[in-house]
């Protein structure tokens, strides 16, 4: 996967990008969750937000005008991923309310990452992450996060 377009080409993005590549190369079928794809979105436009010198505001600075073509920008990027990817049907009101409450009420972690816990191991799949919170969620995990490894290890 691309980064945003001001970001960096950096080594963490280039070792996500290279897995993506040699997964689809393998063949392999890439569920895609909505929450993944809010939080890829929202990344995307807070790096063109960040290096664009907006305003302070990340919440005025998508009812401006200079949000357009980023947000723009971001469906697009949405769009080539939905091209290649399945997307997961969460079914969060059959599956997962209880789990994610408990998990998220006793403070283990936050109610998205237990509903993407929950959906791997509902879908028997690995999460790519780079977010250290999934080192102990119980579930495989692809990253190119040393801590994260490490901690899985």
């Amino acid at each position: 996967m691309l980064p945003a377009p001001s970001e960096s080409a950096t080594t963490r993005s280039e070792i996500y990008a290279e897995a993506f590549v040699e997964m689809r190369e393998a063949q392999v079928t890439i569920l895609l969750h909505s929450i993944v794809l809010d939080e890829y979105s929202n990344r995307c436009c807070r790096i063109e937000w960040s290096a664009s010198g907006a305003p302070a505001d990340f919440e005025r600075f998508r009812g401006s005008r200079t949000f357009g073509p980023i947000g723009a920008a971001a469906r697009q990027q949405v769009r080539r991923r939905l091209e290649v990817t399945t997307r997961v049907d969460d079914r969060f009101p059959d599956t997962a309310p209880k789990r994610v409450s408990a998990t998220f009420a006793d403070g283990a972690t936050d109610a998205d990452d237990a509903i993407l816990t929950d959906a791997c191991r509902r879908h028997r799949c690995a999460l790519v992450t780079d977010d250290g919170d999934f080192r102990f969620g119980g579930i495989r995990v692809i990253t190119g996060n040393r801590r994260l490894l490490a901690a899985c290890s």
